[in-house]
């Protein structure tokens, strides 16, 4: 991009720049929020449940903002919600703002209104970043589900053969892909001479169900 380009960009920003600034602190319950007008004086403090039922009726139909908020949990639905409805969305990388993240006097209030004064007068100071569209969103979300089943069916199947095992019993052989069908296609597995008298009935009955 040539420098004349750029500093168009930079223009267009300025000027399609919102009178109005919103940071906003998330929390997993509530989001205390704090509204600067061009001058970085404070218009208005107030905290918004953090779901987006809450957030659509707090933002929809008010006047556009440039709103800042930290990354998290609930930023990705909260920024594609807020520039659905109209504003001016930043999304500051928390990990890379050290007035906030390594402050000793925490404070909701106080947090929300650095990042508003910071996307107010300069939005750099946040290192924005940009999430995921919600499509390579949820396939990601789909991936990793996936790894934890499959993490959890192996501890819990490792878990089955060292208490089996403890009991001088040994589970028969099964199909990683499947072991509870290969349990109950092969015989009854409390009747196997594999099975000490004494195993746990309740190890007998995991057995079957994993």
């Amino acid at each position: 991009m040539s420098k004349i380009s750029k500093e168009a960009g930079r223009k267009k920003t300025t000027k399609d720049k919102p009178e109005m600034t919103m940071g906003i602190d998330v929390g997993d319950r509530f989001s205390h929020v704090c509204l600067v007008d061009n001058e970085g004086e404070v218009v208005e403090r107030d905290r918004v449940r953090s779901t987006e039922a809450a957030f659509r009726r707090y933002f929809e139909g008010t006047a556009r903002l440039r709103i800042a908020l930290e990354c998290g949990t609930h930023s990705p639905w909260m920024s594609r919600l807020l520039k659905q409805l109209g504003h001016q969305v930043i999304v500051a990388n928390a990990r890379k703002i050290p007035t906030i993240t390594e402050s000793e006097s925490k404070n909701d209030d106080r947090d929300a209104e650095q990042l508003a004064l910071m996307a107010a007068f300069n939005p750099k100071l946040l290192s924005p970043l940009e999430h995921r569209s919600l499509g390579r969103q949820q396939d990601l979300n789909l991936i990793q589900a996936r790894a934890i089943l499959v993490k959890a069916r192996t501890m819990i199947v490792n878990a089955l053969r060292g208490l089996v095992k403890s009991a001088g019993g040994r589970l028969p052989a099964w199909s990683s892909r499947s072991p509870g069908s290969t349990c109950r296609s092969s015989p009854s597995i409390s009747r196997s001479k594999s099975w000490p008298s004494n195993t746990p009935r309740s190890a007998l009955c995991a057995a079957h169900r994993v």
